[in-house]
């Protein structure tokens, strides 16, 4: 699979024909903006404390490249916060930077070969109409799958899982009864100490994505 970061996996997955996202306008943009965040805590660029985002690293690694426009509205903040972060991308007239994020992480997987686009004649002109690989997009849900109901869950895909299940997703990709077996699955993580560790980051994440929310739709 080529897809290693989860602001490409959650891209591919929520791309629509424009090379957009769809659904909930909020709650797509702002999963986006959570999983570029995770993919910069993971690898030790940001750290996230709360509702403050610590800058711990002024460069990118050269596979995080295309969260160059993430990183460096943090790093331009002052005393960065979760709240000034879903403002700058959700709370202004202008969708601007946002704009900017979602294009380069659609060209990081347009480079990839993950992302096809094709020209379609309109009333309009000339229309690009983008397209997601097949073959990657069905190992990627294959993998969500076996990488969450296996016994050690993985914990990258525990983080896109919440994030599908947020943006409503899940329920686009996957059967009434996989749900159920998944959503199963995590409940039952309560019981057992050894997995404490991936429902605290479940909560984790849960909670920053509330903060994010909250503060985008406030404005």
């Amino acid at each position: 699979m080529k897809l290693t970061s989860l602001s490409e996996q959650l891209f591919l997955l929520a791309m629509d024909r424009r090379g957009s996202v769809a659904g909930n306008r909020y709650r797509m943009q702002i999963s986006l903006v959570m999983a570029g965040l995770l993919d910069l805590e993971e690898a030790g660029i940001i750290k996230l404390a709360q509702q403050a985002v610590i800058v711990k690293a002024t460069s990118l690694p050269g596979d995080l490249l295309f969260l160059q426009p993430l990183h460096e509205l943090i790093t331009k903040m002052k005393k960065p916060t979760l709240k000034k972060i879903a403002d700058k991308y959700c709370g202004t007239f202008t969708d601007r930077e946002l704009k900017k994020y979602l294009t380069s992480i659609r060209n990081e997987l347009l480079q990839k070969q993950l992302v096809q686009v094709t020209q379609k004649a309109g009333y309009l002109g000339k229309q690009s109409i983008y397209s997601a690989d097949e073959a990657e997009l069905a190992l990627l849900l294959d993998d969500v799958i076996k990488q969450i109901t296996d016994e050690a869950p993985n914990g990258k895909m525990l983080a896109l899982w919440v994030l599908l299940e947020k943006t409503k997703l899940s329920g686009k990709y996957f059967t009434k009864d996989t749900l159920n077996q998944v959503r199963k699955k995590l409940a039952d993580l309560t019981d057992q100490p050894l997995f404490n560790d991936l429902k605290i980051m479940e909560k984790e994440i849960e909670a920053t994505f509330l903060v994010l929310l909250t503060a985008a739709t406030v404005n």
